[in-house]
């Protein structure tokens, strides 16, 4: 008996939308002005993007001390900015390493940088939408 187990195969996507509070980026607008709060998520931007490519390649080479460093460093940039669901991802890979749960430190670590590739060009595009 042969089974066509090729029928039964799903493809999954691996897009991420990111989760949001834009009321912060609202509240930074409402508190620095336009321009100002537009600068300051660039350069949050950069710096984030920054760190995800330092933490992809720590990663790389298993320092996973230096992966959770730049871990926690991400939570607390992505959440002065709103970046509610990048952080919560960062959260949970500096936890991962915590608990020396090295099984999951990999596919939390590429959901991270999809999840942050979303979340960064999200935040980007805030003010060019709502500014």
């Amino acid at each position: 008996m042969k089974s066509n187990t090729a029928q039964n195969i799903v493809q999954l996507g691996m897009s991420e939308v990111p989760a949001i509070r834009p009321e912060i980026l609202v509240e930074l607008q409402r508190e620095m002005g336009l321009q100002n709060c537009q600068d300051v998520v660039e350069r949050a931007v950069l710096e984030l993007s920054d760190r995800l490519w330092n933490l992809e390649n720590q990663l790389k080479q298993h320092n996973l001390s230096e992966v959770q460093r730049i871990s926690n460093s991400l939570i607390a940039i992505s959440q002065q900015i709103g970046l509610a669901e990048f952080a919560a991802v960062a959260q949970n890979l500096a936890n991962s390493i915590s608990q020396s749960d090295k099984t999951t430190v990999h596919a939390i670590a590429a959901r991270l940088s999809r999840v942050g590739e979303a979340s960064l060009f999200y935040a980007l595009r805030f003010h060019d939408d709502f500014g």
